[in-house]
């Protein structure tokens, strides 16, 4: 059998295969530079449809500035009238403990209470009529629902209501509305 130098030659298809371009790494920076550009349109389009782009503020802005200036003085006045008049507090022990019910479920709330007065004689007046004040707050609080609690509000609407309760004992009682302030120092739902 004779070899032909034709049979010899190897056929280099078959034996080295062809090298791919180096696509496949400019494919990825591309996708990483389109992904980065829609993320740096869509923070500036937020940014410019909330106004943060703007130089000068709108005159509705300029007036909610002038209601926070005077939120602040008058807070500034009522903490200067409250850091000139001497406070006492008396914590209404023990805390408070009802039930209640909410959907079917029964329900646990404990509450801390501190009440503030500007006056010694206050404190006295509040510890002489503890039983009928904690008689109308259990009375109050077992009157609550878990909705009616669950949020600040709700629980801002709790303290007033408390609030004025005692103030109306301590004046039909002593002729006296000396509790100026009632605290939760501890507020717990089950």
């Amino acid at each position: 059998m004779a070899v032909d130098d034709d049979d010899l030659e190897l056929d280099e298809e078959k034996v080295a295969p062809k090298k791919k371009s180096g696509g496949g790494l400019v494919k990825i920076i591309l996708i990483v530079v389109v992904v980065l550009l829609v993320i740096v349109i869509s923070i500036g389009g937020t940014m410019f449809a909330t106004g943060a782009f703007s130089d000068k503020g709108s005159d509705n802005d300029t007036a909610v500035t002038e209601e926070k200036k005077e939120e602040k003085k008058e807070e500034k006045k009522e903490a200067e009238d409250m850091a000139s008049k001497e406070v006492f507090y008396e914590t209404l022990n023990p805390p408070f403990v009802v039930n209640f019910e909410d959907k079917n479920y029964v329900r646990f709330l404990q509450v801390s209470v501190d009440v503030m007065t500007e006056s010694q004689p206050a404190i006295e007046n509040v510890k002489k009529h503890m039983p009928v004040i904690r008689n109308n707050i259990v009375l109050i609080l077992g009157e609550v629902t878990y909705a009616d609690i669950s949020t600040r509000e709700g629980k801002e609407g709790l303290r007033t209501r408390i609030l004025e309760d005692i103030q109306k004992v301590l004046k039909k009682r002593a002729g006296d509305e000396s509790v100026k302030e009632l605290f939760f120092t501890s507020f717990v739902m089950q």
